[in-house]
């Protein structure tokens, strides 16, 4: 089969599949691009620490949080770390089934305000139903969207088959032409905006499949890459601290025990749940984040889970995650994670109506010829 004529194979396959599949497409990743909004949102609406000076312990800012009226009836089971200055400290607060989250000024110790933790609320549970599910029951709407990752992967690829500029025309490929009209102008438009948005929709789709068929695609992934658990050196307690300790004790021992990598959040400890400190890397990618056990009797390191000494195929994995949530990998990553989630949209509105257009010349030239 000569070049040509597989190069209009693809050109009619990537169309009718663009064609009928571009509504579940689209719905995912618009719903995709609304969850990572709506996440950098919440991100955003915690109060901000106005007190400038030097922080106080967390042991401090967690009775500061206890003190406080309308919690002193309940425990605190984590705080999270301010990353900067400015930045308040959040204690999660919980009593029976209620998780409230107290945020408390780290230099003054002074309530900014709280907030009731819900896991899923019904914006949250309609966007999370539709992009993971498309409203389907699971054991069906999960499958169906790991194949369109499959099908995203398929667009991609075949796109650039079809987008691969002859010699010397390699320069103008990226750029659209001025002044374009009509057809012309969307076949540009999409063709350009495949070319530059590839790369993320092959992340993104890939990523997908991996969320939905997370075995398979460990399986597939384990025929090639090393896939298991760290193998962290656990260190021998150190003879400057000794038991009991307090949370302020576990982020030092966390500190110096991990190189590379900034204390974010502790889970306090209650007898017999350890302290559990998790730390970001400041060597790269901090998703997931690094976690140390450290038992409040004895000041000694249970159990390291560092992500940087993972196996290849299993940092691969973790990748996944990442790159699929927008997180781990900075604000730029997370911008265009969300401008991915429009893509579908672009490419199903120039695609459409740029078959509708061929369509309807198509037609009248017939009209013309049996006139």
């Amino acid at each position: 089969m000569k070049h040509r004529s597989v190069k209009q194979w693809m050109q009619t396959i990537h169309l009718w599949v663009g064609l009928v599949l571009c509504l579940p497409i689209v719905a995912i990743g618009l719903s995709g691009s609304a969850l990572l909004l709506q996440r950098e949102i919440l991100e955003a609406s915690v109060p901000s620490a106005p007190a400038r000076g030097q922080f106080k312990s967390l042991s401090d800012m967690v009775d500061a949080a206890i003190a406080a009226p309308g919690f002193t009836e309940m425990s605190a089971t984590r705080i999270t770390i301010p990353s900067s200055e400015g930045a308040p400290a959040s204690v999660r607060m919980r009593a029976e089934e209620a998780e409230i989250d107290v945020f408390v000024d780290p230099v003054s110790l002074a309530i900014l305000g709280s907030e009731e933790v819900i896991e899923r609320g019904p914006l949250l549970a309609f966007f999370i139903t539709l992009h993971a599910y498309l409203f389907l029951p699971p054991h069906i709407g999960l499958p169906f969207v790991g194949a369109m990752g499959f099908v995203m992967v398929f667009m991609a690829l075949s796109g650039l088959v079809l987008w691969w500029p002859r010699r010397r025309h390699w320069r103008q490929a990226f750029w659209m032409r001025p002044r374009l009209k009509g057809l012309a102008f969307h076949l540009e438009l999409h063709r350009v905006a495949g070319i530059w948005g590839m790369l993320l929709l092959l992340a993104l789709g890939s990523s997908g499949i991996y969320l939905s068929f997370p075995q398979s695609f460990s399986n597939v992934v384990g025929l090639g890459l090393d896939i298991g658990l760290p193998n962290t050196e656990i260190p021998e307690p150190s003879p400057d601290i000794s038991g009991p300790i307090n949370a302020d004790d576990a982020v030092s021992i966390a500190a110096e025990t991990i190189a590379n990598a900034r204390p974010s959040l502790v889970f306090l400890a209650r007898q017999p749940v350890p302290y559990v400190v998790q730390l970001e890397a400041s060597n790269g990618p901090s998703a997931p984040p690094i976690s140390v056990m450290i038992d409040p009797e004895t000041a000694r390191v249970e159990y390291i889970d560092d992500p940087r000494d993972y196996p290849t195929g299993s940092k691969f994995l973790n990748m996944q995650h990442a790159v699929h949530f927008g997180i781990g990998f900075g604000w730029i990553w997370a911008v265009l994670v969300f401008v991915s989630g429009l893509l579908p949209l672009l490419f199903a509105i120039t695609g459409t109506y740029a078959w509708w257009l061929k369509r309807r010349a198509r037609r009248a030239l017939e009209r013309r010829a049996s006139a």
